[in-house]
């Protein structure tokens, strides 16, 4: 009976543990996807600056290396590459590594969210996470149905005789 307590634990943490990842990654494929659901893109700097981590917000500097030339294709790219291995560590996480965190510390991004862009509309940050929500939930009812599903045919079938 113990093993079988432990199978069902472990099992349970698995399947939250893939709910949460796919949260997270929902979350930040909605902040960084195209306006007008996601950030607005004018130079793309903005966007490339969500940053998912685990254990605690990915603190870096938001400003490109010449704030009034504005970011250059080769930054915006490197923050993309740090946005995408931050994917990688979502995608690795574990229940006992702590929160997951999708930061953005470019110093207008607040302004953009209060609607200071006509591509996306006030307020696409809580937008997006009620998107990543509802898609995150979808999956899941998805895949409670399909374990409902194979538990009653496992149910139906003749059992052995012993």
């Amino acid at each position: 009976m113990a093993d079988q307590i432990d199978l069902i634990v472990t099992d349970l943490e698995k399947y939250t543990e893939g709910e949460i990842i796919a949260l997270g990654l929902n979350l930040n494929a909605n902040l960084r996807s195209n306006p007008p659901l996601g950030t607005p893109i004018d130079t793309g700097w903005a966007s490339a600056n969500w940053l998912p981590s685990v254990g605690e917000p990915n603190v870096i500097s938001g400003e490109p290396a010449d704030p009034r030339e504005g970011p250059t294709p080769a930054e915006v790219a490197a923050r993309a590459k740090l946005a995408a291995a931050g994917e990688n560590e979502v995608l690795a996480w574990r229940l006992k590594d702590g929160p997951i965190f999708s930061t953005n510390n470019v110093a207008y991004i607040g302004a953009l969210n209060r609607g200071h862009s006509p591509q996306s509309p006030r307020g696409f940050v809580q937008i997006a996470i009620e998107k990543a929500i509802r898609e995150t939930y979808s999956r899941a009812a998805s895949f409670g149905t399909r374990m409902r599903r194979a538990a009653a045919a496992r149910a139906n079938k003749p059992r052995p005789k012993r």
